[in-house]
């Protein structure tokens, strides 16, 4: 059994939001019972009598780093803690993005407040958040700290930005942790955040075998290294600019496990990287495909693309018909897709021709 204990310079509190790289009152087990291989945003110590999870900046990031301690004891030793559950009985959540890990475990009922419900994908995680009342708990950008204090959540997962608002958060009872999977730069690093989530949940070996299973697929269909004459660009305008990810974004490694090569490879960085529309117009009449995720009808096509801007008719991959498409409306690319790396790069092999007898979940050459 668990609970989650404070340390000692924080003792109302089970979350040490602290400035030191390392967790100095805990050494570490000889063994770990699960091992972190790519991820770079979070880590697992083990001890006789403590499981201690650290979340952290990536380099290249804004700096921070939390802990969230839990302790192994029989019911009797841990129940003198105010903050003793053997798992949380309710969460709040920043990011809908943590829905897909939580979903895995079949905790969806924890969820008792979150960011951003109407973006949530219409079906099964949608369906049970409005079965179980879960409320909305920001104002755009903000959290709103009495819709917060109404769910009364054991934990509330939130950015590791806004401290000022995590900070009053803490000063009115709620105990907060600070989840990054989004800084992660490989497809496998972000799905590896559900080990995270399974220490919390107790279902480790659950998370363990599935990992395992979706590794090994995935590294199979890894392709050797990026095919220079198969170049891409990514994403549609935004006003007179065009925002394209950077060369060593999460996405562009999935395309390039894929076999295909990223135009702008020498744009590296930790912000998407910002082009004047112009530029990318004259880039697509060279660049082989052209990726795009944008919610669109469910039935869009190439012609209704072109459509949208007759200078896309120029662009090679729209003449080739090599525009590959993921609609943020009907597929949960922003939901399940962090838990799903290995289809979604099935979906891209299957668009360039590499794999047969598919049907694709998330990514469509549009036609």
């Amino acid at each position: 059994m668990r609970c989650f204990l404070p340390l000692l310079i924080f003792i109302s509190s089970c979350i040490n939001h602290q400035p030191q790289e390392s967790d100095n009152n805990f050494i570490p087990s000889p063994k770990s019972e699960l091992e972190i291989v790519y991820a770079k945003g979070f880590e697992i110590n083990y001890t006789a009598n403590h499981t201690v999870l650290v979340s952290k900046s990536i380099a290249g990031n804004d700096y921070f780093r939390d802990s969230l301690i839990l302790q192994h004891a029989d019911n009797e030793s841990c129940s003198a803690f105010k903050s003793f559950f053997e798992m949380p009985r309710s969460l709040n959540c920043q990011s809908s993005t943590h829905l897909a890990y939580i979903d895995f475990f079949d905790q969806l009922g924890t969820v008792k407040g979150l960011c951003g419900i109407e973006y949530v994908h219409p079906g099964k995680i949608n369906d049970e958040l409005v079965i179980n009342g879960t409320q909305e708990v920001c104002l755009g950008e903000n959290i709103q700290i009495e819709s917060v204090l109404k769910t009364n959540p054991d934990l509330f997962m939130v950015y590791p930005f806004a401290i000022s608002q995590v900070e009053s958060l803490e000063s009115n009872g709620i105990k907060t942790f600070m989840i990054a999977e989004y800084l992660e730069t490989h497809p496998l690093a972000r799905l590896e955040w559900l080990k995270l989530f399974a220490v919390i949940f107790e279902q480790e070996e659950k998370a363990n075998a599935y990992f395992n299973e979706v590794e090994e697929e995935y590294n199979s269909l890894t392709q050797m290294e990026p095919d220079s004459n198969k170049k891409f660009i990514f994403n549609l305008p935004y006003g007179e600019n065009w925002f394209t990810p950077s060369a060593n974004s999460l996405i562009v490694r999935l395309l390039e496990d894929a076999g295909l090569y990223y135009f702008y490879q020498n744009e590296v960085g930790t912000e998407n990287i910002t082009h004047p529309q112009e530029q990318v117009w004259s880039d697509g009449t060279k660049a082989d495909y052209w990726v795009i995720i944008a919610d669109r009808p469910d039935d869009f096509s190439l012609a209704q693309l072109q459509e949208e801007n007759s200078v896309y008719t120029s662009f090679k991959a729209v003449k080739n018909h090599q525009v590959i498409f993921c609609n943020s409306r009907t597929s949960d690319y922003f939901l399940t897709g962090v838990i799903e790396p290995h289809l979604m790069l099935k979906d891209i092999l299957y668009a360039t021709h590499k794999i047969d007898n598919y049907t694709p979940k998330y990514f469509r050459l549009l036609k």
